[in-house]
């Protein structure tokens, strides 16, 4: 056989087998289609659960779930006891005692830059409910609804702010007798100042107004309980607020509860709760926002507040 015999030989089985291979990719074409689904599926199954188990284990012993392991910690000190708090915590940035965040950059700046030793005389923290989980990825929209309309909200705003240093006791009675006075205040202040209510030309008083209290608390959720009774406190307007609240042995007031009553003009909207109550330890007092539909869970969210605040807590 010629040698141009042995090319053209071959090349015919070179040939012959490229067909072949073609022909079988071409036949196990829909197998292979199939496969590639089947594969990107697992890949991104792998990663979802990695990404998880990131979550998980740096959310493990917190009360926050799938907030991100890299946040910039904000520090302080809460008369006297230093603090640290994640950024993406805050809802405003701190007010250090002695500056004001309205201020000139400056004078910001230069608390900023000596954080440990600058005293804090407020700030607050937005964190959704029940997870204690700061704004993120997974909850932007929840988020930005629960800022733009008063709608049932999972949201919830704690405000500390420090008061006059003493003692844990001292704080703790002074702090829960404040609480009696705005108790007694928040009553007394529905019969003297002025109202507009439906179908008034002008604001007027109206003495018939007051509070009927209840002391079942096993009806409104373990708390005392005083209602507004009179005209136009079925229609909603500032004061027209039910009240809750604990009371100690001295009666002491430890936990004050307000929240909005009367009809809304707006029926997708609810009213809006203000929760307050005293962490001795910070030597101050807290005020927790939250929508009314919560209430009934008031108890866990002042004992995770608290947590929370415990949390804070740094060393250096």
């Amino acid at each position: 056989m010629s040698m141009a015999d042995t090319s053209t030989t071959n090349l015919e089985s070179g040939t012959s087998k490229m067909r072949r291979s073609q022909m079988w990719l071409f036949a196990r074409k829909p197998v292979l289609l199939a496969l590639i689904p089947l594969t990107l599926i697992s890949t991104g199954s792998a990663l979802v659960a990695c990404i998880r188990s990131e979550r998980v284990n740096h959310t493990k012993g917190s009360p926050s779930v799938g907030v991100s392991s890299v946040s910039i910690l904000v520090k302080g000190r809460l008369n006297g006891i230093p603090v640290a708090i994640k950024r993406d915590h805050l809802k405003y940035p701190i007010h250090y005692l002695g500056t004001s965040v309205w201020g000139s950059d400056n004078e910001y700046s230069r608390r900023k830059s000596d954080p440990n030793d600058s005293e804090i005389s407020d700030f607050t923290v937005y964190l959704q409910w029940p997870s204690l989980a700061p704004r993120g990825p997974f909850n932007d929209a929840s988020y930005a609804k629960s800022t733009t309309s008063f709608s049932p909200s999972s949201w919830i705003s704690i405000s500390v702010v420090a008061e006059p240093a003493q003692d844990a006791a001292a704080t703790h009675q002074s702090l829960a007798l404040e609480n009696s006075r705005l108790l007694q205040s928040l009553m007394n202040r529905m019969a003297s100042e002025s109202h507009m209510l439906s179908g008034d030309k002008m604001p007027i008083r109206h003495p018939d107004l007051k509070y009927s209290v209840s002391l079942d608390e096993k009806a409104h959720f373990g708390l005392r309980f005083a209602a507004p009774t009179g005209r136009g406190t079925d229609t909603a307007w500032l004061g027209n607020d039910l009240l809750y609240w604990t009371e100690g042995p001295s009666g002491a007031i430890d936990t004050l509860i307000s929240c909005g009553n009367g009809k809304l003009p707006d029926p997708t909207t609810i009213h809006r709760c203000r929760h307050r109550f005293v962490v001795p330890e910070f030597q101050s007092s807290v005020e927790i926002g939250y929508s009314s539909d919560l209430l009934p869970q008031w108890r866990i969210i002042e004992v995770a507040s608290r947590r929370y605040l415990s949390s804070i807590k740094a060393h250096y």
